[in-house]
């Protein structure tokens, strides 16, 4: 009789063990390839996400006649805003009067700017590395670091206002300016008011566009906050079709600074100037008055933008205010607020 063992193998030919030893190998190696791959799938997906850098610019304007509120009501509404939209760095423009106590209110180290502005700088959570040699943005920008080794330069702007050239085109009358009719006329005045702010901070945008981090890689550059006056982008022919602007004009500090080599965030992102105008000021308008876009961030190619808005004044919104805040803003411009993400591009 015939027996047969109850081991798995020991009755089979060995052509067959050796098939069976074979498979057992092909599917082991397999189940390893898969687990491999999916580590690596994991590993890619959590290095490829960009980390994410939130970005504000405030107005923390002195008592003036459009705003009559106490430095400790710009405080109290400023902290009220960054409670809400928690900035990673904040612009500010016109902080002489409320900056120090805003730092002190919510935690944030204040850097003050004064070759930008007396009142300009930057009020953040990351950590303000040391300036190199041959720096060229000394009082205009800073280098910051965050806690995960992200490093930016970071640039306040608060470009002079009077004269505002777009008063003088649109028949505004204020501080007795006279009025205009031609854009070369307009654009002319507007290099007499702003052009050495502009020119300036273009130079200093253009070195930082060369430099380099702690790892020797190049650098995302941020410059944000009040520039007092429109975008050509923004005073164009689409607009004057629909009395948004008396006529067209390329404006210059915009221009200079999109040619030092960074983008205006906003209108990148809005491109139609009819559906999105973007107006940032003013928040109190006089009796007779006109709205513009003229506070900004800008980047350069290595960060991008992935949502912008206008943060407005208190109340119901509307065309021009899309978004107002819960307890209003401490000055007289709107205040922008982006998110940002750290691209690879060269």
């Amino acid at each position: 009789m015939m027996r047969f063992s109850t081991s798995s193998t020991a009755s089979l030919p060995k052509s067959s063990s050796t098939f069976l030893f074979s498979f057992a190998r092909a599917c082991l190696c397999l189940v390893l390839i898969a687990l491999a791959s999916g580590l690596s799938q994991t590993q890619l997906s959590q290095t490829s996400v960009p980390a994410r850098i939130k970005l504000l610019t405030l107005d923390l304007g002195c008592a003036s006649q459009r705003n009559t509120l106490t430095t400790e009501q710009r405080v109290e509404r400023a902290k009220n805003i960054l409670d809400e939209f928690p900035a990673d760095i904040v612009f500010i423009a016109r902080g002489e009067c409320a900056a120090v106590a805003l730092a002190a209110a919510t935690r944030r180290t204040w850097i003050p700017m004064p070759a930008a502005a007396a009142g300009a700088g930057l009020l953040t959570t990351w950590t303000q590395s040391p300036a190199k040699d041959g720096e060229l943005w000394k009082g205009l920008g800073a280098r910051l670091k965050a806690a995960d080794g992200r490093e930016v330069i970071a640039f306040a702007i608060e470009f002079p206002f009077a004269p505002y050239q777009p008063y003088q085109l649109s028949g505004v009358a204020h501080d007795e300016q006279p009025f205009m009719n031609s854009a070369e006329a307009a654009i002319a005045a507007a290099n007499t008011t702003r052009g050495l702010h502009s020119e300036h901070l273009a130079v200093a945008v253009r070195a930082a566009n060369t430099a380099v981090g702690s790892q020797s890689q190049r650098l995302p550059v941020i410059a944000a906050g009040m520039v007092n006056e429109p975008s050509g982008g923004d005073w164009c022919d689409q607009a004057v079709r629909v009395e948004l602007c008396p006529m067209r004009v390329m404006w210059p500090a915009v221009l200079n600074l999109e040619r030092a080599g960074l983008r205006d965030a906003f209108r990148a992102s809005h491109s139609n100037v009819v559906d999105a105008p973007g107006s940032t000021w003013p928040t109190i308008p006089m009796k007779r008055d006109r709205s513009d876009r003229i506070d900004f961030i800008f980047t350069n190619a290595l960060l991008k933008c992935a949502a912008i808005e206008i943060l407005g004044e208190a109340g119901t919104a509307n065309a021009r205010n899309p978004k107002p805040t819960k307890n209003g803003l401490p000055g007289d411009h709107r205040a922008l607020y982006g998110e940002f993400d750290l691209t690879t591009t060269k």
